[in-house]
Parts: C-alpha cells; structure tokens; sequence
C-alpha cells in the first residue's frame, strides 16, 4: 500500500471530484488515490481524502458525529469546525447516514449574489452502485441517467426541497466503502424510479 501524498494524491482526488461534479451521476473509484489514506479518523480513506483535499484555513466544516474526527481535522487542516447552518463542507460518517435528510434541511444554499457560499455534504453510505434506484437529468448528463444508492435515509424529499430555487442549494458527494464516490450537484435533478 502507498502512502497518500498531501499534495500530488490531494491534486488527484480534486481533479476526480471536480470531474464528478462535472459530470453529475457518474461513479468514480479512487481507489489507487484513496488506498493509502489513513489518518486514523472514524471515517472512510476515501471521506478522509476528500476532506484532507477541501479543508483548509479558509473554510469551515461541521462533522456529525464523532470529537475524533473533529480533533484530527482541525490539526490536519487548520480548518474550523463551525455550526450545521454555516458549515462549507459537512460529513456525515456511514453510522449518522441516517440523519442526511435533517442535516440537508440545515445545511447553508447560499445568497443569489453568492450562491457558491453553499453547503457541500459528504455523506458516507453503504453502497453508490447498488441499493434504491433514482432518475437523473441536468447539465453534464445526456438525457436522462440512472444510479443506484444504498443509504439509511429518505434523503431525496430535503434535497429536492432545498434545491428548489436555483442557483441556491446544496451539493452532495456519496462515498462507499469500496472507494467510489458519486456527486450531485445541485443542478441535477433526481426522482425516485
């Protein structure tokens, strides 16, 4: 097993994340990037990179959950931990999955003047391939795309709620324990099939 490198492995998942995003619906495994990532934190290697790659002291974070993971990325980021409503990016470790819809519901969509001043969510859940199956379409997918989801939560009723008025929402990153992540960004538009 490699180690992570901070800075080419963080270079890396950026530029697969952004792809992500930029291309909504689409699963990407991290795995060769991701593998060596362990920080010792109750989170997935790959939610762990992801956070090692967008915090830093310019930003604010808010973890649900556990003070261990609070500790190692504040020390590891010098990002600071903020409350739910103001938080830049929010992690929602694979135990608290449960509680995205409430955490969305909270979460920050930013001003029409500034809607990038939104919340980011990374939710760790137990599967991006497989699980409930929900619709795509928006910028970055050609017609319409399927995904498969596996989480504890009816996530989709908040997200769509939050969305509703754009360019104001949230985004969503899911990370899986086989080192995928899958992004919603908030111009994609789901439904449940």
């Amino acid at each position: 097993m490699s180690k992570f490198h901070r800075v080419f492995d963080t270079q890396k998942l950026f530029r697969q994340v952004l792809d992500s995003m930029s291309y909504a619906a689409s699963v990407k495994n991290v795995h060769s990037i991701c593998n060596g990532c362990d920080y010792s934190m109750d989170l997935f290697k790959t939610t762990q990179a992801i956070a090692i790659s967008l915090l830093d002291a310019d930003t604010s974070y808010n973890v649900i959950g556990s003070k261990n993971i609070d500790e190692k990325l504040a020390m590891i980021t010098y990002c600071r931990k903020n409350d739910i409503a103001n938080a830049d990016y929010i992690f929602i470790p694979n135990e608290n999955q449960s509680e995205l819809d409430k955490i969305i519901s909270q979460a920050k969509i930013g001003t029409l003047i500034d809607p990038h001043l939104s919340a980011t969510i990374i939710v760790e859940c137990n599967s991006c391939t497989s699980g409930k199956v929900y619709r795509c379409k928006g910028p970055g997918i050609k017609e319409t795309k399927e995904i498969k989801i596996n989480i504890q939560s009816d996530w989709l009723d908040a997200r769509n709620e939050k969305n509703i008025e754009f360019p104001l929402g949230v985004d969503l990153i899911f990370v899986d324990k086989n080192y995928n992540l899958l992004a919603l960004p908030r111009t994609t538009q789901v439904e449940r099939v």
